[in-house]
């Protein structure tokens, strides 16, 4: 299992900057593309890391007619699509030459779902995976539909831990976290190697 701390050095590449590791995400649905773009950002980022994490609109529809029209979805919607998933993850980790893949995703609606794309991506050669304990239905914009309310947006922390428990390569929870206090609290109870916060930290 790699380490947080070796995963550190692997995508900090030793540079002594304020703002590294630096990490370029990107979004899209064609491997070949993909790459291409990353391999423009290689000689300035330390790791490129993929997201099949985006709930939005934008990325349901997919590219804009202007600038990527043949791009017909990203982020969340392309996770029911195992073997694209795992074409992307392993087209980049396979053709980028100086630094790492890492991945985001989100929560699937059911837990083998969930762990068979988090199994897929690792397979593929990412060196990290941060998930985000929500399915991509669970956004603010459908909390009047959900007759939970705001419990149904709540994220699910046991969610991540069942990712974190099946990979063999660290796993960085992301969701619910607004306080330092809820960064600790999810470090516990998920095992997770490291914690991501926003949106919570933006506003």
């Amino acid at each position: 299992m790699l380490s947080l701390s070796r995963l550190t050095r692997i995508i900090g590449g030793g540079i002594k900057d304020a703002d590294r590791p630096l990490i370029a995400q990107l979004g899209g649905d064609d491997p070949q593309t993909m790459l291409r773009a990353a391999r423009l950002l290689e000689p300035y980022v330390d790791a490129i890391d993929i997201n099949f994490g985006c709930p939005t609109e934008d990325a349901k529809r997919g590219g804009q007619k202007s600038h990527s029209p043949r791009c017909r979805r990203f982020g969340a919607y392309l996770l029911p699509d195992v073997p694209l998933v795992e074409r992307i993850v392993g087209t980049l980790a396979a053709g980028l030459r100086r630094v790492p893949v890492t991945a985001k995703i989100r929560l699937r609606e059911h837990r083998a779902a969930t762990l068979e794309v988090a199994g897929a991506i690792e397979q593929a050669g990412a060196v990290a995976l941060c998930v985000h304990g929500r399915t991509a239905n669970q956004r603010p914009k459908y909390a009047a539909r959900d007759p939970s309310g705001a419990s149904g947006l709540a994220p699910s922390w046991a969610g991540i831990t069942d990712v974190r428990r099946a990979v063999g390569i660290p796993v960085i929870a992301n969701g619910g976290i607004e306080t330092m206090a809820d960064a600790l609290r999810c470090l516990e109870e998920t095992g997770c190697a490291a914690v991501m916060s926003a949106e919570a930290l933006l506003e």
